[in-house]
């Protein structure tokens, strides 16, 4: 794993994007630096439990990191995605990805990452493996398990508000869809406290 590549992505990932969530935050308990996640130009979450260890010097090491594209750390196959939205307002709006996986292998529950690019959400969810599965996955490519996959279904919710009317489309795991919203997803009256006064939202 090249470094340079990884301290690159590392800081292109902070500050974290609005809607990220608690445990992706990064966290400092001398001399450790973890950073949960990592996304990449192709997709997000691409590298995770990266760890920085700081050095005397005051320089940083990385002394650990998992990547999506390994048999440690792989993406869920998503068959279906179905779109929940409320008829309340704001609206709130849930991906339901389900699909089917195999039934042994796994270190903890799925890992969701989401961002938006381009007016996109983009959504991935991944599996960590145990040793075992890691050790088999690395040496024949596949688990040893029984034959029976176990269907599995996940709500991940969108941070929708705000959103202006219109459709916005999304990608989970390559399965691409849209919802649409029929006016601006945010109350009367807001107004941000770090921009000017914009007329329509601040009275």
């Amino acid at each position: 794993m090249n470094l340079r590549l990884i301290s690159a992505l590392v800081c292109a990932a902070l500050p974290l994007p609005q809607e990220a969530l608690a445990e992706e935050a990064p966290s400092f308990s001398s001399p450790l630096l973890l950073i949960p996640r990592v996304d990449s130009v192709e997709r997000a979450g691409q590298f995770q439990s990266a760890r920085f260890e700081l050095q005397a010097d005051g320089s940083w090491r990385l002394a650990a990191v998992e990547s999506v594209t390994s048999p440690r750390l792989q993406p869920v196959k998503v068959a279906q995605v179905e779109v929940v939205k409320t008829s309340s307002f704001p609206v709130s709006v849930y991906l339901r990805a389900s699909g089917f996986q195999q039934l042994c292998g796994y270190d903890g529950r799925a890992r969701v990452h989401q961002r938006s690019v381009n007016g996109r959400f983009e959504v991935a969810i991944s599996v960590r493996h145990t040793d075992l599965a890691t050790e088999q996955l690395a040496a024949f490519g596949t688990l040893v398990c029984p034959a029976v996959a176990r269907a599995f279904k996940m709500t991940i919710p969108l941070p929708v508000y705000g959103l202006a009317a219109g459709t916005h489309t999304f990608a989970v795991n390559g399965v691409t869809g849209s919802f649409t919203l029929d006016r601006e997803n945010r109350l009367e009256g807001d107004c941000d406290a770090g921009q000017e006064a914009e007329l329509r939202f601040c009275r």
